[in-house]
């Protein structure tokens, strides 16, 4: 059995958690946040239904028992 393992994704609950109801400080909390990712984004629903996609694919047929991790690097660029 394989499994994608999303990491950060920009959704209404992340876009709340920054917690201002101005506009500006919204943004600047997402700017902040991107920043730490690697790839510069964090990611979305599409990226992780790629993945998934990916997994369900005849592309996929000789992949077992793998996490497909979906985090923009940020995994790999801290060191766990």
């Amino acid at each position: 059995m394989n499994s994608v393992v999303p990491g950060l994704m920009y959704t209404p609950l992340v876009e709340k958690f920054g917690h201002s109801e101005l506009e500006s400080d919204r943004e600047v909390y997402r700017k902040i946040t991107e920043h730490n990712v690697p790839m510069g984004r964090m990611g979305d629903s599409f990226d992780v239904a790629n993945a998934a996609v990916f997994l369900a694919s005849d592309s996929a047929r000789y992949i077992t028992a793998q996490e497909i991790v979906v985090d923009g690097g940020l995994t790999s660029s801290t060191g766990t």
